[in-house]
């Protein structure tokens, strides 16, 4: 079945444009199926100058790690994992400008709806692994998505650091065993941090000036609680990650629900001792800035842009660094500023990552976070696309 299913796939052999510059992906047979300037690779059209393999479509040349293609440590990136599975797609990871370090966390996004209604996976995303270089990894469901739907976004560590203008070929989504065990899904060994507050405490925090943070059952996003700050007059109480992470370039998200638009919360970067660090803040009713905290004295860098939070839903906001230039993500959307970045300055190198209240007003409760993560993010990020179904 799986040596039959590549041969049945539609060939695209009198394609006349470039698939990576129109965001699609073309299966192939072998290379004279594919369009001027490509190979092909794992069933797929890749472009020629992203790989450093032989010419003829077959396998990349043995110990090329320039690009990604081959595991550390032995093991064949192409043999089947495991008979129980009876699916897999090749995960093809592919960067531009930007290498990034190891422990990167890549998202990949599947019509898993459409493989459940075709009786090829389960609903509850059981079934679904990541095998990379012949190992399983963990895999976590994004917390703004869930399993059986057109747009499932599914979460893993790549293999390894990925140089700028490679692909990685090592990976594979595996689905189709009706009776799997437990999948390998444990947040941690994806993200740098996930906390979901549902521990019972704060041991996870650092409470740098005394505060009103609590868990708090009454709304959550996912789980049974969430992180809450009840009303509060103006002055700032600020979080920050216990153990203590030092980090440089990566990116902090987390849900919000405000009971009350005009609130003022913000999420910290590059966190030092003194209340140092890099934030962006939602500002009453004025959307989210981008500012900065020198030996405790704020001051605002990028003033508030894109909208104040809708009450009572819950949104998501991420705050990312690259070198100097910062981004604020809201929802699926929305990017402050819309490409580049903004450039934040060269006060501080790394450090660690938090939250602030500032000003909880007292009308709506307070405000809620839940589900929040940081994890590596490079300027433009790696995207990720799926192969041909064996």
């Amino acid at each position: 079945m799986r040596a039959s299913a590549l041969l049945l796939l539609p060939l695209l052999s009198a394609c006349t444009c470039e698939p990576f510059t129109d965001g699609l992906v073309f299966t192939c047979h072998d290379t004279a199926d594919c369009a001027p300037g490509f190979l092909c690779q794992q069933g797929v059209c890749l472009e020629a100058t992203r790989l450093d393999g032989g010419d003829d479509g077959g396998a990349p040349d043995a110990g090329a790690h320039e690009d990604g293609g081959e595991p550390d440590g032995g093991g064949d990136a192409g043999a089947w994992w495991d008979e129980a599975w009876a699916h897999r797609q090749s995960v093809l990871i592919f960067t531009t400008s930007a290498a990034t370090g190891p422990d990167y966390a890549v998202r990949v996004e599947v019509d898993h709806a459409a493989l459940v209604d075709a009786g090829l996976a389960r609903a509850d995303g059981h079934d679904l692994r990541v095998v990379c270089g012949g190992e399983e990894r963990d895999r976590v469901v994004d917390t703004g998505h869930g399993w059986n739907l057109a747009s499932t976004r599914v979460w893993f560590r790549a293999p390894r650091a990925l140089p700028a203008n490679s692909v990685n070929r090592e990976c594979f989504l595996y689905y189709g065993a009706s009776d799997a065990p437990a999948p390998p899904a444990t947040p941690s060994q994806v993200f740098l941090l996930f906390d979901g507050f549902e521990s019972g405490d704060l041991s996870g925090w650092n409470q740098e000036q005394p505060g009103l943070w609590q868990l708090d059952s009454s709304q959550t996003h996912g789980g049974s609680a969430a992180l809450h700050y009840p009303p509060e007059a103006a002055g700032r109480r600020e979080l920050s990650a216990l153990p203590a992470l030092h980090v440089a370039d990566v990116l902090v998200e987390a849900w919000f629900s405000f009971g009350l638009v005009s609130q003022d919360m913000a999420l910290r970067l590059r966190v030092t001792p003194g209340s140092n660090s890099y934030e962006t803040s939602h500002q009453t009713t004025g959307g989210w800035n981008l500012a900065k905290v020198v030996d405790t004295t704020w001051q605002q860098l990028l003033p508030p842009s894109g909208s104040a939070l809708v009450t009572p839903e819950w949104t998501r906001v991420g705050f990312a660094l690259h070198g100097t230039r910062a981004s604020v993500f809201i929802g699926d959307e929305v990017r402050i500023p819309a490409s580049g970045g903004f450039d934040l300055g060269a006060d501080f190198d790394a450090g660690n990552v938090g939250i602030n209240k500032y000003l909880v007003r007292a009308d709506g409760g307070g405000v809620w976070i839940d589900d929040l993560l940081v994890r590596p993010w490079v300027d433009p990020e790696p995207t990720v696309q799926l192969g041909p179904r064996e």
